[in-house]
């Protein structure tokens, strides 16, 4: 594989915080069997360039290190992987001190200037990665959690994987840096101080599922992926949590519980088993609709104890934080958001890689805590590379990105939906040609808007047909984006190679912008999503909708990117019928349209792209 295609992998490594110095000393005594003449670069003496490392944790599990620290004495596998013909991938046992550093007896080493290593490295917090441990010599197949997690089983439970790529070019001088992440899911059960539950002493025992995955096949995840896969087969069972000492909010629960779970499919199944000093025990079955447990995710259960049933309100966070989830109150939070992680908001770079954009928190209201200050784009990698900000990411949600785009780049491959920064054009019709083109759906109503998400594919057949009744100039809006997607130009435009390229975004992608970025209420609300109404749109009470999507480049500077105005009007690829087609237009007087006009009337182009 050569450098060039192997730096494309490298745009997670952009993103990693690293909190934990991890130093791999010690001089090498082996040395190499290669000659100059049989691979290209240089080769390195022998015991002369060892390999460092940095590695941070989220969230460590421990009972003792709360503190996203390491306990000291854990055993941790590293498996180093050249890519130079003929060398076998290797495994070494490296033991951690109290402040993270970790220690071996013979590191890895660089062997030539233009060799490159996979580092994949895994943490099994039940000794297992210990020498002579089951997972010392191999990335584990299989991971268990414990059906009793009341005392050390909850620590031990805890598995955490990193992975990462890295060149001597780019690490011969500093170490590379890797980063940990959880591959379990974590289950937070709160009991209300309300109802029944008046004390902790009423509760005699809280059990998570009764038929629940306790281990299953993992495959270990790609380069910049945070988690890896996790098979459907093992043994089932409850699992007893562990109670917390105090609760994560003592005036509002008598008591809180936590356990980690295999991640897994909860729909319809029983989640929860409470039992009270009644003699009775209360259960709680999850709804058809209900997500699955996700590697790294927390899952918490606010609980009202009533005499004969549960009530549950249900909260989807985000990765794990030290201490407890965060305490739902108020106004509930839906998800939240730490800096490295892929979210909306994130800035998309010309290089293919993203950074933090401020979003911490989605409210079940569909409001949102950004970070103060919010973030500035960096513009440059760490190995000194410039890039420019190309777009502001809007969607991550896999079940919001259409087939097309999954097809394009790859099912597993596919990480979210990106807004450039700019328009390609501001005043350009649709077509000059009335053709109602049949493999492009026609969005009368508003769930029928709603449910177009692939402008991929109205983009794609509609360049096809334009192509087949002789030139694309027929079809000027998508003209102007193919000269942001041409590939043989000098163009600041042009699309990252891990993208679909530009395209002009279908209805549905419209309303996942203005509901994302916009801060519509409207476009959350399930109601409008799935109306039956049909014909021409205009939702009021939405608030400054120009200001709102503005507030996510207001760091980048003014020369790279058209700021959103009041009036303006923008083309979906989504048809209507042979003469007309969806277009979207924002106000800063308290509504938003959708509006379906003429195909030869001008409005703006405001291209998108899947990553």
């Amino acid at each position: 594989m050569e450098a060039r295609e192997l730096q494309r992998f490298l745009k997670g490594g952009a993103r990693l915080s690293l909190a934990i110095l991890l130093l791999a000393g010690g001089l090498l005594t082996a040395c190499s069997d290669y000659s100059a003449d049989e691979i290209q670069g240089k080769v390195l003496p022998a015991g002369g360039y060892p390999v460092t490392l940095t590695a941070s944790v989220r969230a460590a599990t421990r009972s003792t290190a709360d503190n996203d620290a390491w306990t000291g004495g854990e055993q941790v596998a590293v498996e180093a992987t050249s890519y130079l013909a003929g060398v076998q991938p290797e495994v070494k046992i490296y033991t951690t001190a109290a402040d993270g550093t970790l220690t071996t007896g013979i590191p890895f080493w660089w062997t030539r200037n233009n060799e490159w290593k996979l580092f994949q490295a895994w943490y099994c917090a039940d000794g297992s990665t210990a020498q002579g441990g089951a997972n010392a010599t191999a990335v584990p197949a299989k991971w268990g959690v414990k059906a009793d997690q009341r005392g050390e089983g909850y620590a031990q439970s805890d598995f955490l994987f990193a992975v990462t790529e890295a060149s001597y070019a780019d690490y011969s001088a500093k170490p590379v840096p890797m980063k940990f992440h959880h591959q379990t899911a974590k289950v937070v059960v709160n009991i209300l101080k309300a109802e029944y539950a008046t004390s902790a002493e009423r509760i005699r025992s809280v059990h998570i599922g009764n038929d629940l995955l306790l281990d299953a096949g993992f495959k270990a995840p790609d380069i910049g992926a945070l988690t890896g896969d996790w098979g459907s087969g093992g043994t089932r069972g409850a699992i007893e949590p562990r109670q917390l000492s105090a609760t994560t909010n003592p005036e509002q629960y008598v008591a809180t519980y936590e356990a980690l779970v295999i991640p897994q499919e909860t729909a319809g199944k029983c989640m929860l088993a409470v039992g009270t000093d009644l003699g009775a025990t209360l259960y709680y079955n999850a709804p058809a609709d209900a997500q699955p447990l996700a590697a790294g995710k927390v899952r918490t259960y606010n609980i009202t104890v009533k005499v004969d049933r549960l009530e549950v309100e249900t909260v989807t966070g985000g990765t794990w934080v030290a201490c407890g989830e965060e305490n739902v109150t108020s106004k509930k939070v839906k998800q939240s958001f730490t800096a490295d992680e892929l979210k909306i908001g994130d800035y998309f770079y010309s290089d293919g890689t993203w950074s933090d954009g401020g979003l911490r928190k989605i409210y079940t209201d569909g409001s949102m805590k950004i970070a103060s200050p919010k973030p500035a784009p960096v513009l440059q990698t760490k190995s000194e590379i410039e890039r420019r900000v190309i777009g502001i990411v809007f969607q991550t949600d896999p079940s919001r990105i259409g087939t097309a785009e999954k097809s394009k780049l790859g099912e597993g491959n596919v990480h979210g939906l990106v807004m450039a920064l700019k328009n390609t054009a501001t005043d350009i019709q649709w077509s000059h040609e009335e053709n109602n083109l049949e493999d492009v759906k026609d969005c009368w109503s508003k769930s029928e808007i709603y449910s177009d998400i692939s402008g991929l594919h109205n983009y794609t057949k509609i360049l096809d047909h334009a192509n087949s009744i002789g030139g694309i100039e027929a079809y000027p809006a998508f003209e102007a984006v193919e000269k942001w997607n041409d590939m043989y130009s000098i163009n600041e435009y042009r699309p990252p190679r891990n993208t679909t390229g530009w395209f002009i975004p279908s209805s549905g992608q419209w309303w996942d912008i203005l509901q994302n970025l916009g801060g519509c209420p409207a476009m959350a609300d399930k109601g409008q999503q799935t109306s039956s109404d049909s014909g021409d749109f205009r939702w009021l009470g939405q608030g400054d909708v120009p200001a709102a999507l503005n507030a996510w480049m207001n760091k980048i500077a003014a020369d790279s990117k058209n700021d959103f105005t009041t009036g303006d009007r923008f083309w979906s690829s989504s048809e209507l019928n042979q003469f007309r087609a969806r277009n979207w237009n924002v106000y800063s007087s308290d509504y938003v349209c959708c509006d379906f006009v003429y195909k030869k009337w001008s409005n703006a182009v405001r291209p998108v792209l899947a990553f």
